[in-house]
């Protein structure tokens, strides 16, 4: 819902959903995540989370969980394996960006005992030429 490509009104024609299922699909093959963490319930996905790790950190890709289900644990569960991922690999660190003005988001990982590092603008450039 915050993604700034869905909230980006040039992006058309489905062109947002299919940026995220190569996304989705690129970490289930392992090309951009080395993780994915799914939550099921009733055999039924819930929510997911990518994990790729670095020499000294990891850091998560995506988080989503399913909008019926929100408000439910599902997302910190996700982040408490990501965190139990990320322990027993020894690495110090875990690193998630997202939209400032994604509240949902900001106020589970301040929750979950992330903390604020960087505050940067993301822009668009389009080229109509």
């Amino acid at each position: 819902v915050y993604s700034r490509f869905n909230r980006d009104n040039r992006f058309k024609n489905g062109e947002f959903e299919r940026l995220y299922t190569v996304w989705i699909e690129d970490s289930i093959a392992k090309r951009n995540a080395d993780n994915l963490l799914v939550f099921m319930e009733e055999g039924v996905i819930r929510g997911f989370l990518t994990l790729k790790f670095a020499n000294d950190h990891s850091n998560i890709g995506l988080i989503a969980v399913d909008s019926n289900s929100r408000g439910k644990g599902i997302g910190l569960a996700l982040l408490s394996a990501a965190f139990y991922h990320t322990k027993i690999r020894k690495l110090p660190l875990i690193s998630v960006v997202t939209q400032f003005e994604n509240a949902p988001a900001m106020n589970m990982y301040l929750k979950a005992g992330f903390e604020t590092k960087d505050m940067i603008h993301v822009y668009h450039i389009w080229n109509d030429s």
